[in-house]
């Protein structure tokens, strides 16, 4: 019983450890295949603002995982729980975005990289991405990274909702309050 009240308590810090690791996984994979006639060209989502951004969020959820740890036994981590799913949220919009309208996802969010290598503004390397992809002549498709990037976003959301959840249940002592038990009717006269 001890074990498991034990294990309760860890459960939403390892699943935001988990997530934070997995977030980081993620951005090695190629996040996108981009083709044309001439051929293809694959972004490794280290390459990628989503995937770069989703590494960041990673090393966020590692270092809120670890608030978890330490302070969620004694006051419940409700702050690290918020924070957690709040950029776990973060990852499942760009990973979500990523999977589900790649060729969108791609230009917004390299838009700035071709901006700064052919010095033009972003929304003009936005345009040119868009109108290339819309007409054709682009092809965008998501990769495994996109896919893998996923997976920590709805593990973090469900530790973030789990860590809450948990956090309102613990009193000022640090323990877990236990439902109370029904109280015995009134004897009967």
């Amino acid at each position: 019983m001890a074990d498991r009240a034990a294990l309760d308590q860890k459960t939403p810090a390892l699943l935001t450890l988990l997530a934070g690791v997995l977030a980081i996984a993620s951005a090695f994979p190629n996040w996108y295949t981009l083709g044309d006639s001439d051929g293809s060209l694959e972004f490794k989502g280290i390459e990628s603002s989503a995937g770069a951004g989703t590494a960041g969020i990673g090393m966020i959820l590692i270092i809120t995982g670890i608030v978890l740890w330490v302070r969620g036994a004694r006051s419940g981590g409700k702050a690290a729980s918020v924070v957690t799913l709040v950029f776990a949220c973060l990852a499942l919009f760009a990973s979500g975005y990523s999977v589900a309208s790649p060729g969108d996802a791609i230009a917004q969010f390299e838009a700035s990289d071709v901006a700064e290598t052919y010095g033009l503004s972003d929304d003009e390397a936005q345009e040119i991405i868009q109108d290339a992809v819309d007409s054709g002549e682009l092809e965008v498709s998501a990769e495994l990274g996109a896919y893998i990037a996923l997976v920590p976003s709805f593990l973090g959301i469900g530790a973030g909702i789990m860590g809450i959840k948990r956090s309102t249940k613990i009193k000022e002592g640090g323990t877990m309050v236990a439902p109370a038990a029904p109280s015995a009717p009134p004897p009967s006269s």
